[in-house]
């Protein structure tokens, strides 16, 4: 689908943040009952979690090591 692993994570944390922010508005928001709200809220921030990790297993890519991943990035750039 994409090129280099960098560009995939980066489509990735991308999200992770938008839902992040959606989860935030969702969470100051008056338009949903209580019950709702807090349905919505965990819903999104779980979600980011999951788009967040799977960011960085892109990253990691499977090599055993403390912070083995850094290679991989800085050689996509």
């Amino acid at each position: 689908m994409f090129s280099s692993p960098l560009s995939h994570a980066e489509i990735l944390i991308c999200g992770c943040i938008f839902c992040l922010v959606m989860a935030l508005c969702i969470y100051l928001s008056n338009n949903f009952d209580s019950k709702r709200r807090k349905c919505l809220f965990c819903l999104q921030t779980f979600t980011s979690l999951l788009l967040l990790s799977s960011a960085i297993a892109v990253l990691f890519r499977g090599n055993p090591g403390v912070l083995n991943f850094l290679p991989h990035v800085w050689g996509a750039l």
